[in-house]
């Protein structure tokens, strides 16, 4: 009899399920990870891959051309070709640095 006396004595100093269970959801809140809107995401690997392809074709086009109404067949089209992928890395770098400064000022934002 007195262990089960001594048993609900004990039961007192617990803390309840539902005290138990608040600080598990605040520790999940807490620790949860923020995911990034994928769309924006997405929007911006598609843009990547359109700047960098029209670069190379726009430079193969001219060069194709130039090709032809000078009668030097692959030299221009090789380096005008060369020349419009280096346009579309260059174009790819920028943005991105654009899309890195923004995204720095958006936290120094919301941490200030």
């Amino acid at each position: 009899m007195k262990c089960v006396e001594a048993l609900m004595a004990k039961s007192e100093d617990i803390p309840s399920l539902d005290r138990l269970d608040e600080d598990i959801r605040s520790f999940r809140e807490k620790t949860a990870r923020k995911p990034r809107p994928v769309p924006q995401d997405a929007a911006l690997v598609l843009r990547l891959g359109v700047e960098l392809m029209s670069g190379a074709l726009v430079g193969g086009i001219a060069g194709y051309y130039g090709d032809k109404w000078l009668h030097t067949s692959p030299v221009l089209f090789i380096v005008c070709f060369f020349l419009g992928s280096a346009g579309g890395f260059l174009t790819i770098m920028r943005t991105l640095k654009m899309t890195e400064d923004k995204e720095d000022m958006k936290g120094n934002n919301h941490s200030g």
